[in-house]
């Protein structure tokens, strides 16, 4: 990203594209603090709790990036403070999944 950003704008750094991220994952989404630093490829914990954390969330991972991408593209409005998280992974699976996944899919069950 540091290249990319640098053949564009030379001496430019990614680093407060990266704190936006962490402070707009805290404040705006209330995302839990392993997942947005795991986000940021962070090691998160002491040298034995990294020794013995074998999950990557990436489900958490990728919910918490395509609400970024929501963000970035301007769809603002989803995070109101009315709508719930729920209704914004719901909108977020409609998308990966298609609106006939929620006609037979798991709001069946």
């Amino acid at each position: 990203m540091r290249q990319l950003l640098q053949t564009y704008i030379p001496g430019a750094t990614v680093h407060g594209m990266r704190a936006t991220f962490r402070t707009w994952a805290r404040e705006v989404v209330r995302s839990p603090d392993d997942v947005a630093e795991v986000a940021l490829a962070h090691s998160v914990g002491s040298k034995t709790v990294v020794a013995y954390k074998r999950t990557n969330l990436f489900d958490e991972r990728h919910l918490l990036m395509e609400k970024w991408a929501m963000w970035l593209d301007g769809e603002s409005e989803w995070f109101d403070s009315h709508i719930s998280s729920e209704e914004v992974e719901t909108e977020i699976k409609k998308r990966w999944l298609g609106p006939d996944y929620f006609i037979h899919g798991e709001e069946d069950e």
